[in-house]
């Protein structure tokens, strides 16, 4: 386990608000073969928003690809290892 400092939170924070999840939907369309099935969940105090998206939708989003791009650089800086999304 390892803390984020104050200024990773924030601008993890910055790019969960970018994503306005409360406003988005699910991927629709069915999966390709082998591809991953993403879960965004954010959890307020009266609500909780799931998002699922197939890789390839994420991946084309620029919010959420910031948003990968970001937890990828944060989980290998603070573990040494490189993530696979």
């Amino acid at each position: 386990p390892f803390q984020l400092s104050p200024e990773e939170k924030e601008g993890l924070w910055a790019l969960i608000r970018t994503l306005d999840l409360p406003c988005r939907s699910s991927s629709l369309r069915p999966g390709i073969p082998d591809e991953a099935l993403m879960s965004f969940v954010l959890t307020g105090p009266d609500r909780t928003y799931t998002v699922k998206l197939w890789g390839g939708d994420a991946r084309g989003d620029p919010a959420i690809s910031a948003l990968l791009k970001e937890l990828s650089a944060l989980i290998e800086r603070h573990t040494g290892e490189e993530p696979i999304f």
